[in-house]
């Protein structure tokens, strides 16, 4: 007597499986990069370099023609503090991306980071110049900014946003894979319950 034919997947498992291999392909590249660089930055912290201090002339016409460091020493309006910053960025050469403004009297304080290196410049409108004081990192200090990807903007969010998409995709759809065939279902959600475990411990233990 002839066996039966084994039951043929769905329409969406059918679709489903070659998707988390296609996904799982495409991270294999980045996750390789986040868990070398994540093992290396936990056990390796970055060497911070010496730091260089350079003072500036800022021109007059940044400040404006009746908001000069001459005629009103104290007070930051915003389309100053804007004006400044466009200077910093396209004169004197401020690379990266603008993570706080502090302004105190006359003092404005502004830091940027870009890939393995710190700036900081503090401007004072009353003498009129700037104080650029920048720290270069290690090539691990640079390996460190790219496995966080937050201080640039775009130009890493894309990569690490479409990362963190795949992965949610592939939990998802390889889950549902696995939990929706009968075999062994309980030690599956044994597995899933494990992790949702190890995440909780992690919370606790950081806060």
């Amino acid at each position: 007597m002839d066996e039966p034919p084994p039951p043929q997947p769905g329409r969406a498992a059918a679709i489903a499986r070659p998707a988390v291999v296609a996904i799982a392909l495409v991270l294999l590249a980045p996750l390789v990069f986040y868990a070398v660089t994540g093992l290396l930055i936990a056990h390796r912290p970055p060497t911070p370099g010496a730091v260089t201090e350079t003072n500036l002339p800022i021109p007059d016409d940044v400040f404006g023609e009746t908001d000069s460091a001459a005629t009103q020493p104290a007070g930051w309006r915003p389309q100053r503090i804007q004006a400044v910053v466009a200077w910093l960025r396209s004169d004197a050469d401020i690379r990266g991306r603008l993570t706080q403004i502090t302004v105190r009297g006359d003092a404005l304080t502004a830091d940027f980071h870009s890939l393995g290196r710190w700036t900081r410049v503090s401007v004072r409108r009353s003498s009129g110049t700037a104080t650029v004081f920048v720290q270069e990192q290690d090539w691990l200090g640079k390996l460190a900014d790219l496995h966080g990807g937050r201080n640039f903007g775009w130009r890493t969010a894309w990569f690490t946003d479409t990362v963190a998409g795949l992965l949610i995709a592939l939990s998802l759809i390889g889950g549902w894979l696995l939990l929706r065939s009968q075999p062994y279902r309980w030690l599956k959600l044994v597995a899933i319950l494990t992790g949702v475990l190890l995440v909780a411990v992690a919370i606790m233990v950081a806060m």
